[in-house]
């Protein structure tokens, strides 16, 4: 309390010397003693924006498990697909011959397997003969299921059900296979879930703070200058990836209404509401004197040619307008600056600028 009653008499001092130096000079002087701006009654938002770009639900890379000859591509781009439904083929007649061959050798070695039993149950034969008739059944059948696994591979199915947004290849193209290598093997078309759709921007440490998940934003698109999205905060990354030691945080908003219209990729800006006040009292932030939660404006009352001080209490603050709470009414006209002459050739202002707010 004590501080801030040495802070208000300091701003006191100042503006009476101010208002003494008008006095004495600024009648010789054309120059407007003080420069006013009414006090007006509106909306103020005080709020951050982030790029970024629009990102689906779901994006998958549709690579063939083995290589070889694509035979038929079922679907196009914009079709709309369901999980476990086929929409490519690779030519298959080695894989057929292959499943062929291995289910023949596999019914020959369980008939002999099965022939040498009954004999090994009869005690026509001994139990080595046995074990190793069911020890060529067995392998038969390993080599019998890779052969059908094999032919079932010149299948690829669509892994989720989405909306094929990128065709690659085409029917005669030849690839490699993926099986086994998840980053090798070529891309034949991408699927994507719609379902829902993203914006994903970056935010610096010191905006991050004003962020938090279930946060409404707006979401603007170049494509679309006439449309505000509606959105919200659906995730912020807790770890900072660094870009020339600087630390920036991943946040995910999620895209309420209109979001047909979206296309993946599409740039965005999304506006982060830190703060709102609709119809309140509001001056130039220029008109403010003092720092540290503690101000002053200096009003000009009709009738009269010196302005008087005024404490006020200070609200949200954003684009050069400040919101008050108590010391000025609508209309009043509070000074931004002072004036004054000292010289024929020489003017300037002697108003301290109030400390840097946020």
């Amino acid at each position: 309390m004590k501080n801030k009653k040495v802070l208000i008499a300091s701003l006191l001092i100042i503006v009476i010397i101010a208002i003494a130096l008008i006095s004495g000079c600024g009648k010789k002087s054309k120059t407007p003693p003080y420069e006013t701006v009414a006090a007006t009654r509106g909306d103020i938002r005080n709020s951050i924006s982030s790029s970024g770009r629009v990102e689906a639900k779901a994006l998958v890379s549709i690579k063939s498990e083995i290589g070889g000859t694509i035979q038929t591509i079922t679907v196009d781009e914009g079709d709309t697909v369901k999980k476990g439904q086929i929409i490519a083929t690779l030519q298959s007649t080695d894989a057929e011959l292959g499943y062929r061959e291995a289910r023949v050798n596999y019914e020959l070695k369980k008939n002999d397997y099965e022939r040498q039993k009954n004999l090994y149950d009869k005690n026509f034969i001994s139990k080595s003969e046995m074990e190793q008739a069911s020890l060529a059944m067995e392998m038969a059948e390993i080599s019998y299921l890779k052969a059908k696994e094999s032919l079932e591979d010149t299948k690829i199915y669509a892994p989720m059900s989405g909306i094929v947004v990128q065709k690659l290849l085409e029917a005669g193209d030849v690839i490699a296979g993926g099986k086994n290598a998840i980053t090798s093997g070529n891309d034949i078309m991408t699927i994507a879930d719609l379902s829902k759709k993203y914006v994903r921007v970056n935010l610096d440490e010191i905006d991050i703070t004003n962020v938090k998940t279930d946060m409404d934003v707006n979401i603007l698109v170049d494509a679309f200058p006439e449309d505000v999205f509606r959105g919200k905060v659906v995730r912020v990354c807790p770890m900072a990836s660094l870009s020339n030691e600087l630390a920036y945080f991943d946040i995910l908003a999620e895209v309420f209404d209109m979001k047909d219209k979206l296309k993946i990729n599409m740039s965005a800006d999304i506006e982060f509401i830190i703060g709102e006040k609709k119809d309140i009292v509001m001056v130039p932030t220029e008109a403010l004197k003092g720092r540290n939660g503690h101000f002053m404006v200096l009003v000009l009352e009709p009738g009269r040619t010196k302005p008087t001080p005024r404490e006020v209490k200070t609200g949200i603050e954003a684009n050069g307008m400040v919101e008050v709470i108590s010391g000025v009414n609508e209309g009043d006209n509070v000074v931004t600056k002072i004036n004054i002459t000292l010289k024929k050739t020489a003017s300037k202002s002697i108003m301290p600028r109030p400390g840097r707010r946020r």
